[in-house]
């Protein structure tokens, strides 16, 4: 399933120690494709919004 940039919140949700090497391994990738995203802001991160910005 293909995630956003901004997906952060819903990552960190999905974290599960207990889960097997693969998918872990899975959701690190995917942490590092938000950290390495175009607009990865602590306002993206927490879902505020800033005025005039452009989604």
């Amino acid at each position: 399933m293909p995630r956003k940039a901004h997906d952060l919140p819903r990552l960190l949700a999905e974290l599960n120690p207990e889960a097997e090497l693969a998918e872990r391994h899975l959701w690190l990738i995917h942490v590092l494709e938000w950290i390495g995203a175009a607009e990865p802001s602590v306002e993206v991160a927490v879902g505020v919004s800033t005025p005039g910005a452009s989604d």
